[in-house]
């Protein structure tokens, strides 16, 4: 059985890998694609569903798959361990987006995640259908590796299972840390030190995994 899956995950990403190529993604993990520029990385993950549990849980077949999106941005740090040679990891990118797929599978009315039977037959078709729904809303990059877009919506935006999430709830300590360090970055110091204060006073459960006195000493360093 192992196998099997092995060998199904292969054939997905093989597929995927001659689509994204073209636009400038190399594989970097063992199921990521990334496309790293100067200040920003933009990564499509595949994310697998192969047992029975996955199905149930997922309303999903026992070989399934989705696509996800991530932007990592330079200027915010990761809260646990330092991002190793520009290879995030899902969980390691602060904006996020689900890829739905285009074709409609009655038996499996899951919008963000392909199906396929048990004899595989029609995985042909479900690839090219994720890689169409991939390849046409890869303009979600363009626009948020903008970082001025990208910091109005980490400040404003809710987030969105079938659009752009992330960035966590309104006055939340993580959409304060990503601020504060987007604000930095953007000139917009006072912005900043606003979101480090709020982080600081609503952090008292340490939800946020960060040291603070190093965060506070950054913006201390930076507002003398």
């Amino acid at each position: 059985m192992s196998d099997k899956r092995q060998q199904f995950r292969r054939l997905v990403k093989s597929g995927f890998a001659k689509a994204l190529k073209p636009f400038g993604f190399d594989s970097s993990k063992a199921n990521g694609f990334t496309r790293k520029l100067d200040e920003v990385v933009h990564l499509v993950s595949l994310q697998f569903y192969l047992s029975n549990k996955d199905s149930l849980n997922y309303n999903s077949s026992s070989y399934a798959f989705s696509v996800e999106f991530g932007i990592h941005y330079e200027c915010i740090p990761y809260r646990y361990r330092p991002i190793e040679n520009r290879n995030p990891h899902s969980w390691e990118c602060e904006l996020r987006k689900n890829v739905s797929k285009i074709l409609i599978q009655p038996e499996f009315p899951n919008r963000l995640i392909w199906s396929a039977s048990e004899d595989w037959s029609d995985l042909p078709d479900l690839i090219t259908d994720a890689q169409l729904a991939t390849i046409n809303d890869l303009s979600w990059f363009d626009q948020l590796s903008d970082l001025r877009t990208a910091y109005k919506v980490i400040c404003r935006s809710r987030e969105d299972p079938l659009g752009t999430w992330g960035q966590g709830g309104s006055g939340s300590p993580i959409r304060n840390f990503y601020a504060a360090f987007m604000a930095k970055r953007l000139g917009k110091q006072k912005d900043a030190e606003t979101c480090f204060r709020i982080l600081k006073k609503r952090n008292i459960r340490l939800d946020l995994h960060y040291d603070m006195e190093r965060l506070e000493s950054e913006f201390l360093d930076s507002s003398h």
